[in-house]
């Protein structure tokens, strides 16, 4: 994807990327603050370019499955306090990462991390989303005894293990 121009993107409020999506694009986008719902799965961000969505204040909803984002990246979200959705599917995420996270406790409907280096040190940081209302940790390494401790602790939320 190359965007030649952003003036005629002032009203966009969803953007759907290709793979060819890079951090650059993102970067050209950060300059469209009426974004709310990102989604740029399977695409060449890394954590780096994460570090343009810090002027996406209305963002509500990221979708970055399939990206090279880690743990670094995630300090990028901190600040997107409306975020209802967050999907970091099959990205490097481990739980060290989660501790990012901490400020969307409040705000996050739905947290999708299946498929990342999520282990039962995870669960510590994940119980602390007691408004989500799905959690998808499939395909994680976290342990029966760990995946029932979430679900114990975050009754109101549907958790797919």
């Amino acid at each position: 994807m190359q965007i030649v121009g952003v003036d005629f993107l002032h009203n966009v409020t969803y953007v759907l990327a290709n793979k060819e999506f890079s951090n650059q694009d993102l970067y050209l986008l950060s300059r469209v603050p009426t974004i709310k719902f990102l989604e740029v799965r399977n695409t060449q961000i890394t954590s780096d370019g994460l570090k343009h969505l810090s002027r996406l204040n209305d963002l509500q909803a990221t979708m970055l499955e399939g990206t090279e984002i880690d743990d670094d990246g995630l300090k990028y979200l901190a600040c997107h306090t409306k975020l209802a959705w967050l999907f970091l599917d099959s990205t490097n995420v481990t739980d060290d990462g989660l501790v990012c996270l901490k400020d969307l406790t409040g705000s996050l409907d739905s947290l999708r991390l299946s498929n990342t280096h999520i282990t039962d040190a995870g669960v510590e940081h994940l119980k602390q989303f007691k408004k989500l209302k799905v959690l998808d940790v499939n395909g994680t390494d976290i342990s029966p005894a760990g995946m029932k401790e979430l679900t114990t602790a975050l009754s109101g939320t549907v958790v797919i293990p």
